[in-house]
């Protein structure tokens, strides 16, 4: 029972126009972050909770960088295969394109944790 009546429960929260523009700033942040993380088969859950946190530490560059970077590939006519090779390298550890030619770039790091 809330006696001050500060709280009304079930009635929403209400922003300042400043406060709109603000929470904005940061569901565009969460939103981008998560989508990177997703983009690199992080589970939803985990990328949504990842971002909850990453959001609010990250500079105004890298997210700016990430969301380009998100839009590009996304936009990418090879997206689906990408998608699907890059999904096959986090299982295997493996391009698929060396494990078809033979050829093998190292990054100089395991892609298995």
């Amino acid at each position: 029972h809330n006696r001050k009546k500060l709280i009304r429960k079930y009635d929403g929260v209400r922003f300042t126009p400043k406060g709109r523009e603000r929470a904005g700033v940061v569901k565009e942040r969460h939103e981008t972050i998560r989508s990177f993380l997703e983009l690199i088969k992080v589970s939803e859950k985990i990328a949504n909770k990842d971002a909850c946190i990453i959001e609010h530490e990250l500079e105004p560059e890298t997210i700016e960088q990430l969301k380009k970077f998100v839009r590009f590939l996304k936009s990418t006519p090879d997206y689906s295969e990408w998608r699907a090779h890059f999904e096959t390298f986090c299982k295997t550890g493996v391009h698929p394109d060396a494990a078809r030619t033979g050829k093998q770039k190292t990054s100089g790091f395991s892609a298995q944790t």
